[in-house]
């Protein structure tokens, strides 16, 4: 067993032969047998065990990586990775099949078109690490790793707070940690400016709706600091105008940045 049934997040319509060959045609190589006899299961979704050892420290931990979904097959799916590449300036021939815009796994097709190794992307870090020689080791890979209890809700943001622990909430896909580390982050503004509007700009690329939404808000609580750059600004509206989720909050920013910059006639 290998799906957390009880989560629909990421599952996709059912997979059929002709949505299988529509991708491998459109990506130009050979999915690996272990991953299409899972696809048939159930496509795409949250698996039960959410980490695979890895031997190379990271970001995300000392002793492995997060796994925090294997995607299906389709346009939500593992035909995202064109886009997403581009977006984040990831490796090509690659397809990526779990990542949050931080830190991605993947098949590396770089050196062949058929069963390719498993790889860990962390693009803000440029580092590339090998996980797994073929997509079957990673599936027998997959564990349950023990995790840090950390409290986002609690009084934490102190002004002793390192930018590191700030990092690691980032790298949460739950509300929460991107709420905990922004509001560390209002108490220790001065210095960290770019960093802040880099982390807005993130913000509005998460799959999550709720996360997207937040953006606008800092914006404008983060202006009674310092005022953002005009090319944040203008990226962050764009960014807004061209996501359909965020179509409510484009007025009202749109009335802000003109205010604020007089950016947008």
């Amino acid at each position: 067993m290998i799906w957390d049934l009880e989560n629909d997040e990421y599952r996709l319509a059912p997979f059929t032969t002709e949505s299988l060959q529509a991708a491998e045609k459109s990506l130009g190589i050979a999915l690996p047998k272990t991953y299409i006899q899972l696809m048939q299961s159930q496509n795409g979704g949250v698996p039960l065990h959410t980490a695979f050892p890895c031997k190379t420290p990271n970001s995300w931990a000392t002793d492995h990586v997060p796994v925090h979904s294997i995607y299906g097959i389709g346009e939500d799916g593992i035909l995202q990775s064109d886009y997403l590449i581009r977006e984040w300036g990831l490796p090509k021939k690659v397809v990526l099949f779990s990542g949050d815009g931080h830190l991605w796994l993947a098949m590396d097709y770089r050196e062949t078109k058929s069963e390719p190794p498993i790889i860990f992307i962390d693009g803000e870090q440029e580092q590339i690490i090998g996980l797994a020689p073929d997509f079957a080791s990673f599936l027998n890979g997959l564990y349950t790793a023990e995790e840090e209890d950390t409290d986002y809700t609690t009084e934490q943001q102190g002004e002793d707070l390192k930018l590191e622990q700030i990092d690691a909430a980032f790298l949460q896909e739950e509300a929460d940690g991107w709420i905990w580390a922004f509001n560390a982050l209002y108490k220790k503004t001065a210095g960290n400016e770019r960093y802040i509007e880099n982390k807005v700009l993130e913000l509005l690329t998460q799959p999550s709706e709720h996360l997207k939404q937040l953006a606008a808000d800092y914006v404008m609580v983060y202006n009674e600091r310092f005022t953002f750059s005009e090319s944040t600004m203008l990226a962050i509206y764009e960014k807004m105008e061209q996501d359909a989720l965020l179509q409510f909050e484009v007025a009202p920013l749109k009335a802000y940045l003109k205010q604020v910059k007089g950016l947008i006639d």
